[in-house]
Order: C-alpha cells, then sequence, then structure tokens
C-alpha cells in the first residue's frame, strides 16, 4: 500500500501524492488506538481513477475500516439503493463518467435513507465546496489528513469523537 499511495495521481492525473519516506517509516499502525465502532464501520468510495481507489481502499482497510467502492456516482447509487447495509460515510470525487459527484449529490437527497449518511468530498479543486459536503479535501492528500478528516466526518453520525 505504501508505495502505491506514493506513485498515485489525482484524478487529473497530472500531480502525484506527496508523500514524505518518514512518514511511510514513523507510521506501521497509523490509528491503533480507535475506538472499535470505527473499526467496524464501513466507507463507500466513489473514485473513477482505478489507482486513487485502489489506494484508499487499502488505506482504510489497514486502518480497520470495512471498504466498497464504485467507479462514478450511478453505480454508487445503485449500490446504496440496492445494499441493506449502508455505509458510515461516503468518500466522493467529483469529476467522474455517467454520473459525477454534483449528480450523486443531487440524486441522493430524493432518498431520506441515504441523505442521512456524511460525505467527504475529494476534489482538485480548490474552489468546489458542495453544500451537501460534510467535509472537503483537496488533492492531493496525505494519508494521516485522509484518516483524521474520515474520523471526524463520520463522529456526529456514528457517535465516535
Amino acid at each position: 500500500f505504501r508505495k502505491r499511495f506514493r506513485r498515485l495521481v489525482r484524478a487529473d492525473r497530472n500531480s502525484r501524492f506527496d508523500l514524505e519516506e518518514s512518514l511511510i517509516s514513523e507510521t506501521p499502525g497509523l490509528a491503533p488506538d480507535l475506538p472499535s465502532s470505527v473499526l467496524m464501520a464501513t466507507i463507500l468510495i466513489v473514485e473513477d481513477d482505478e489507482d486513487l481507489q485502489a489506494a484508499l481502499s487499502e488505506a482504510l482497510e489497514d486502518e480497520g475500516y470495512r471498504v466498497r467502492a464504485a467507479p462514478n456516482g450511478l453505480e454508487a447509487l445503485s449500490k446504496l439503493l440496492g445494499d441493506k447495509e449502508r455505509p458510515n460515510l461516503i468518500v466522493l470525487d467529483l469529476m467522474m463518467p455517467l454520473m459525477n459527484g454534483w449528480q450523486f449529490l443531487r440524486e441522493r437527497i430524493r432518498y431520506p435513507s441515504l441523505s442521512q449518511i456524511p460525505v467527504l468530498v475529494l476534489t482538485a479543486s480548490s474552489d468546489a465546496r458542495p453544500k451537501q459536503a460534510a467535509a472537503v479535501l483537496r488533492k492531493p492528500i496525505q494519508p494521516l489528513e485522509l484518516f483524521e478528516a474520515v474520523r471526524k466526518t463520520m463522529a456526529p453520525s456514528s457517535g465516535v469523537s
């Protein structure tokens, strides 16, 4: 995972994740103190970049989360409506084919059970801030920044702080 995370490109495929060697060597278990309720939480990653989706999935699984993934908003919506178990958090890219993140957010509010799930937006845009997003992270992101944002974004709905 650490090698893959280092070489990943963000959604616009022009800039690379910037991980320092010291961060990688100093963090064998990045969140060993997480409560068990967080460790059992499920996250849906909606990202069209296969490499980024795989790296995010692996990083979050390494932190103890259960992860599901979809390459676009349309497939994510289908998974959400078809599965009995709802995720505790949706990590959403904004720029994707078929149904982008903005369209997904508009469609999501039509379903009360889905509109209650917090959304953490990942974007390369410096000015994108959807009203429905609980939090926004600007790409490129650092792993610790991602983990902290996930914990903070999930905290209100899961009772975990």
